[in-house]
């Protein structure tokens, strides 16, 4: 008995740092126990830091599978324990970034901020009027449908909701009183349990989707961490005259400018915090005049130099494994 697939689409991680191109730092990995996938005979194989998804068919390649309008759930696992080093958090702290492609079946839109929904949910009143009714709406590739509503009372600040019963799935908590409302995102998925993972991916299979005739490649697209680049360059034995030729030069196409700030003007914590005494002799710190998105291969073409002659033919560059883009030189005279 043969068995038909028909490739649905690819879906690739690009990173910024790694200069826009696909990379298997981030793993999408598929959320158990989804009864999506038995329902469109659906699978996936991870290739070459891409992830296929593919379907059942007969022998003539109609879907066997009722495919059309599922939604697939994925938890985004980082793989580098040093991610969060070079990638630039996507939403705010205390959240979770969730990637949708709701508005265009072949793109993701911006990733939403959310949190896990718990089998029994404490929300705090968010708004002071009163009264002040709390409705929470399942939001879906169907539309919105309300589950659940409470309103509060003078005196009464928050409320408990019981969500056992409640479809997985992302919800809306709308706050409503007088003005304009509160509203926070939330995503009940009991199959992870106690993990809290890096993101959340829900993929809708859109009819357009599955009728193109070769599989698209939906990309996802993260951004690199940025920040000033920061050199506290020490020289004590070079002359007064010879120090203050020190400079920093970009010699790229597109060169990084730097300014230079002489050591009565740099804050004592700075100084401190890399290890150098506020008396230290001959100090100067080298900084980007604006942020920089870290890269895989770094700014190479960096170099400190006194007057024409280099002195430092590539400086440090913040990688994978550095949590701040900030370095000390120390420069003696040989």
């Amino acid at each position: 008995m043969e068995i038909h697939f028909k490739p649905l689409l690819q879906l690739v991680v690009e990173h910024e740092f790694h200069g826009g191109l696909a990379s298997d730092d981030l793993l999408p990995v598929v959320l158990g126990g989804d009864p999506a996938w038995f329902a469109g005979h659906l699978l996936c194989r991870v290739r070459d830091g891409r992830l296929h998804l593919l379907a059942e068919t007969d022998a003539d390649g109609k879907l066997l599978g009722a495919a059309a309008g599922l939604t697939l759930w994925f938890v985004l696992q980082a793989r580098q324990p040093s991610f969060a080093n070079y990638t630039a958090p996507p939403v705010a702290a205390g959240y979770l970034p969730l990637y949708r492609n709701a508005a265009d079946p072949l793109a993701f839109d911006p990733p939403l901020a959310v949190r896990l929904l718990n089998a029994r949910q404490r929300i705090d009143a968010g708004l002071a009027g009163r009264p002040l009714t709390l409705r929470w709406r399942r939001l879906s590739a169907g539309g919105e449908q309300v589950v659940f509503e409470q309103t509060l009372k003078n005196g009464e600040t928050e409320a408990l909701f019981a969500t056992t019963d409640w479809p997985n799935g992302l919800y809306r908590l709308d706050q409503l009183a007088d003005g304009a409302p509160q509203s926070s995102y939330w995503v009940k998925q009991p199959a992870l349990g106690s993990e809290t993972p890096w993101g959340l991916l829900a993929l809708t299979l859109d009819p357009a989707l599955l009728a193109l005739a070769e599989p698209p490649d939906l990309a996802l697209a993260l951004a690199a961490r940025r920040e000033r680049l920061s050199y506290y360059v020490v020289a004590p034995d070079l002359l007064p005259g010879e120090f203050n030729q020190l400079q920093l030069l970009d010699t790229a196409s597109q060169p990084l400018a730097f300014e230079r700030i002489e050591a009565v003007d740099i804050a004592l914590d700075d100084l401190l915090g890399r290890g150098l005494a506020s008396e230290v002799s001959q100090l100067a710190l080298f900084r980007s005049l604006a942020e920089v998105p870290r890269l895989a291969g770094g700014y190479p073409r960096l170099q400190l130099r006194r007057g024409n002659d280099v002195l430092v033919q590539h400086l440090p560059q913040p990688g994978y494994d550095r949590t701040q883009a900030q370095f000390v030189i120390h420069l003696a005279k040989s």
